[in-house]
């Protein structure tokens, strides 16, 4: 089967109108600058955050594109057939207790947060006081096994 998919990477009217009508809301909104405030504000509280979460071993990101890496050996000594539930998924369940939807990053031992453009300071401070709490748990687990 072949097929010449030239008016999708040839700049088709369409999709050209729906990138343009994008570009500008995005331009309008202001929405670039308000991920360039909000990376001081996520860089601030995740790093008070992690500074009294021993199960944290750093905190990385740019933006609203940040990781919570936890303490362990990670992806790749964690049994494929296990029952366990990772402390990074303790975290997550912890945080969607709170009706906080997190993501498990690359691997075991992470957390991923990457909340939209259009996030309010309301809906950041929900998360990352989501986040602190949920790290509680993973502290009293991780201590459990020992692996702080």
């Amino acid at each position: 089967f072949s097929q010449s998919c030239s008016t999708l990477r040839g700049g088709h009217p369409v999709s050209v109108a729906a990138v343009s009508a994008t570009l500008r809301r995005i331009d309008q909104d202001g929405l670039v600058e308000r991920a360039d405030s909000l990376d001081t504000v996520l860089r601030t509280r995740l790093t008070q955050i992690a500074s009294h979460h021993p199960s944290v071993r750093s905190v990385d990101g740019l933006g609203l594109h940040w990781t919570v890496e936890l303490h362990g050996d990670g992806w790749r000594d964690w049994p494929a057939d296990t029952s366990e539930i990772s402390p990074v998924h303790r975290v997550i369940a912890a945080a969607l207790d709170q009706g906080v939807l997190l993501a498990a990053g690359a691997g075991e031992m992470s957390v991923f947060i990457a909340p939209p453009l259009i996030i309010s300071d309301a809906e950041t401070d929900m998360i990352l006081n989501a986040l602190d709490h949920a790290l509680g748990a993973a502290d009293a687990v991780m201590a459990e096994e020992s692996l702080l």
